[in-house]
Formats: structure tokens, sequence, C-alpha cells
């Protein structure tokens, strides 16, 4: 009988299940601009839920906004656009987008004597996308390498 039951409950589970919607990996300065809409009182928007819905109704107005600031593609070259402003690789299809870019972060610096250099690498990769309206999907991978400050009695 309970073996029933929880068949009949997931039968009618999968019939209500609706089509996953694109998010908007976690940022928060980024989140920070949406406070307007997201804690609104006269909306029933529920913010302790992250990552959110970026094709939320709510948010699809001023998320286009923010994410177009400062982007103008026809003064800068080829290059310029797909090292800061687009994907490295970027397909949109009637029936699918994927998107693919690299994550560097170099950094360099000395100690307080001035004595040793020390650095800080990171590359990184995210990849996402989307199938039909129903399935999207996104990964993010980092690694790191460095060398920080050895104290020396």
């Amino acid at each position: 009988m309970k073996k029933i039951f929880t068949v009949l409950v997931l039968i009618f589970l999968a019939t209500k299940i609706h089509a996953q919607s694109q998010y908007q990996p976690y940022s928060y300065q980024f989140y920070q601009k949406l406070n307007r809409e997201v804690y609104n009182t006269d909306t029933r928007f529920h913010s302790s839920l992250k990552p959110f819905f970026i094709d939320d109704s709510l948010l699809i107005e001023h998320g286009k906004q923010l994410l177009s600031i400062g982007i103008d593609s026809t003064r800068h070259s080829w290059v310029s656009r797909k090292i800061f402003n687009e994907h490295l690789i970027d397909i949109q299809k009637e029936e699918y987008t994927f998107y693919a870019d690299f994550l560097p972060d170099f950094q360099i610096g000395k100690d307080f004597s001035g004595k040793q250099n020390l650095w800080l690498n990171t590359r990184g990769y995210q990849v996402g996308g989307t199938i039909g309206n129903k399935f999207s999907f996104y990964t993010s991978g980092f690694e790191n390498q460095g060398k920080v400050c050895e104290v020396l009695y």
C-alpha cells in the first residue's frame, strides 16, 4: 500500500512540474542593484531563495538594463568585445543556446618589506546554456596557484 501511494504521488507531482528558468549566478554587487524590485512591499518576491531567476517578470527589465550598462559594441574591436563584454563562445539558436568563457585572474605584488614577490594566479571556466525552454544548465570551476608571504623569524 505504501509503495502504491508513493508511485501515485510521484505521478501527480510529475504532471505538475513546469519548465526550468534561467538564473543569474549569485553576485552580491549585482543583487544589491535589484533591491528596489526584490524588497518592494507591493510584490511578493521570495528574496531568501537564491540564485534569482533572471527571467522572472519582476526582474527581467531591470536585469537587462544592468547587464547592458557600459557596453557599446560599435566602438570596440572584436577582441576587446570578446574579452570584456561578451562570452568567448556564444551560440544563440532557436532550439538551444550555449556559452563558454575562460575566467583568468592574475595578481602580483610585494610583501611589506619589499623583499619578496607575491603572486596569485586563478584560472577558471564557466559553461552554460539552454535546450528549448524547459532545460537550462550552468557549471563553473576554478583552480588557484600562488606564492604567499614567507614568515622569517
